[in-house]
């Protein structure tokens, strides 16, 4: 009987590998994800920190020119903070995207797996009644081969 070769294991391989693709895409979405949300933790810092610093300004009387490139500064920094958190909504929307895709990949691989080990349980299954046919023959040519010599 012959050797189990699976016919769609190229289909395999190249889902596995479609797969792999998606699961580095996912790390390196989360990645830039990461990093969003870092830059906008650290601009909201930067932000309560500037707020701090121009109180204190204030309480030693500061000049109006400096509290008008103060409220610039602040100004100027709440815009990129709502910047950042568009990157940020917008990177994670990416990462969502990724992970479905993953899922998808996943799915695909899965379900070739599971008629892989379909075929090989069938193939088994034949390859048992073969040997048990071979088996059967050969008891059977031997009791026929012990039967004549207790006749002769």
């Amino acid at each position: 009987m012959k050797k189990f070769k699976f016919n769609l294991e190229a289909v395999r391989r190249l889902y596995t590998i479609h797969e792999e693709e998606k699961k580095k895409k996912l790390a390196e979405a989360n990645r830039l994800l990461m990093q969003a949300e870092q830059e906008l933790q650290r601009l909201g810092k930067e932000y309560d920190d500037s707020q701090d610093a121009e109180l204190k300004r204030r309480e030693e009387g500061e000049s109006v020119y400096s509290m008008r490139l103060y409220i610039q500064y602040a100004f100027d920094l709440k815009i990129r903070i709502e910047s950042q958190k568009q990157r940020v909504l917008d990177a994670a929307r990416t990462v969502s995207a990724a992970r479905n895709e993953l899922i998808e990949a996943k799915r695909k691989v899965k379900s070739i797996e599971r008629l892989k080990e379909k075929q090989l349980l069938a193939w088994k299954k034949e390859r048992n009644r073969y040997e048990a046919k071979v088996v059967d023959d050969l008891c059977q040519q031997q009791f026929i081969r012990l039967k004549e010599e207790a006749a002769a």
